[in-house]
């Protein structure tokens, strides 16, 4: 049994009312992983699974995040393999309960128009998307948020990329590493942690989460690398591709390969 020295002090209840503490042993393995974000739209990660007696069953939407330190009518994305959102709405109920409603969404090229269950779920290693109101505090300094979920046994998770669909147009994938480090910690996408056949022109997109600011990584057939451009040059230089800890990132694609896949290595396990 691993003890998790990332999950909080205070007591949290889930699944059959289990309760833990700073470190945690036992059948079930809980964590809560703050996520410390200044920007309105976040891409939150899934490093967790559904509290629930089945070890890796994907978690319902409405469990990931937490509704403390969030405002009423904040909103939260899930992402489709077509391309269309999903969304609930951060509701307040009789005697100030909040909970995650899921809504009816403006239908656009990139918006559905079905109201989805209560009960969707995703699975541990993809994202979604946290839109808040407030992002930072009167001083302007980012606010925090808080991931909630249990700790599953499989060491091992594969994320499907969507392909191109004519081989030009460019396919969007919420990804992120289901690794739960601390908060302002980062995970790199390297030979420990993932395996995945990146096409030439492959783009991994980045948000820093304190300010916003993107990293655009691309990939390179010929050096068989990530290259970005960090300014002031702009020349491109071969880097490891790197997400912080509690969020996701898009990965975008022109290639029409299908059945491409990231896998998740040494994935933390209770």
């Amino acid at each position: 049994m691993k003890k998790y020295a990332f999950l909080v002090a205070s007591a949290v209840v889930c699944a059959s009312a289990s309760v833990f503490a700073d470190n945690v042993q036992g059948d079930n393995v809980f964590g809560v992983l703050p996520v410390r974000s200044g920007t309105a739209l976040t891409i939150v990660a899934v490093p967790w699974c559904e509290c629930s007696t089945n070890n890796n069953q994907s978690v319902a939407v409405s469990n990931i995040v937490k509704t403390a330190n969030l405002t009423v009518n904040d909103m939260v994305y899930v992402l489709d393999s077509t391309g269309n959102y999903s969304a609930w709405k951060l509701t307040e109920g009789a005697e100030g309960v909040r909970y995650w409603d899921s809504v009816t969404v403006v239908t656009s090229t990139i918006f559905g128009d079905t109201v989805p269950p209560s009960a969707f779920t995703v699975a541990r290693g993809s994202a979604i998307i946290l839109y808040r109101q407030n992002p930072t505090d009167e001083s302007g300094a980012a606010k925090t948020f808080y991931l909630f979920g249990q700790v599953g046994t499989q060491s091992q998770l594969e994320t499907a990329i969507t392909p191109s669909t004519d081989g030009s147009t460019e396919a969007k994938t919420l990804i992120a590493p289901p690794y739960h480090l601390a908060s302002g910690d980062t995970i790199t996408l390297d030979s420990d942690t993932v395996t995945m056949s990146p096409e030439n022109g492959d783009k991994i997109y980045v948000r820093k989460l304190i300010n916003g600011a993107s990293a655009e990584y691309t990939y390179d057939s010929g050096s068989e690398s990530w290259k970005w451009s960090p300014p002031p040059t702009f020349t491109p230089e071969v880097v490891d591709v790197t997400i912080p800890a509690g969020a996701g990132a898009w990965y975008v694609t022109k290639s029409d390969v299908a059945n491409r896949k990231i896998v998740w290595k040494n994935v933390p396990t209770k």
